[in-house]
């Protein structure tokens, strides 16, 4: 009861909605929590691939290029937490758990994500290369205050008090 058990060999990612930065180049935290031997999976193409998925800004796309350090000062709050969620695709994990990923995107935006985590789903992953039926499986597992993005998940877990 309440309780969900995931296999030790299964990397799990957890994106909390406050958005957390080490200090380090833009880079060094996006790739933080990936295999740094699989070099594709960490490409400035896939990032930049990443970036477009979630209409992460121009200026904040150009920033990974450089050496340019993580100020959160300099970002807005929506911006630092599409950046996360970039990090946690590019860490592409087999289990993604996040809190409210949604809710700081107008609807529109919100359904893009809900669909790009459809996608990380069907394709075992975002802009990999290789053959997809070799990956293993993957889950989102989120929480949600609205209805609307509610309905398009596959399982729908009512919590009340």
């Amino acid at each position: 009861e309440g309780l969900v058990a995931v296999p030790t060999h299964l990397r799990t990612y957890i994106v909390p909605q406050t958005p957390l930065f080490f200090n380090g180049s833009l880079y060094e935290n996006l790739i933080f929590g990936s295999d740094p031997h699989l070099k594709s999976d960490i490409s400035m193409d896939r990032i930049l691939k990443i970036f477009e998925r979630l209409h992460v800004p121009r200026p904040v796309g150009e920033m990974v290029k450089g050496e340019a350090r993580v100020h959160k000062v300099g970002l807005s709050e929506t911006e630092q937490f599409q950046l996360c969620l970039t990090r946690a695709m590019i860490a592409n994990p087999e289990i993604l758990v996040l809190q409210k990923p949604t809710a700081m995107f107008n609807d529109e935006m919100a359904q893009d994500m809900l669909a790009m985590f459809k996608q990380h789903v069907a394709d075992r992953g975002l802009h990999l290369e290789g053959d997809v039926s070799l990956r293993r499986p993957r889950t989102v597992i989120f929480t949600a205050s609205r209805i609307s993005v509610a309905r398009s998940c596959d399982d729908i877990f009512m919590v009340s008090k």
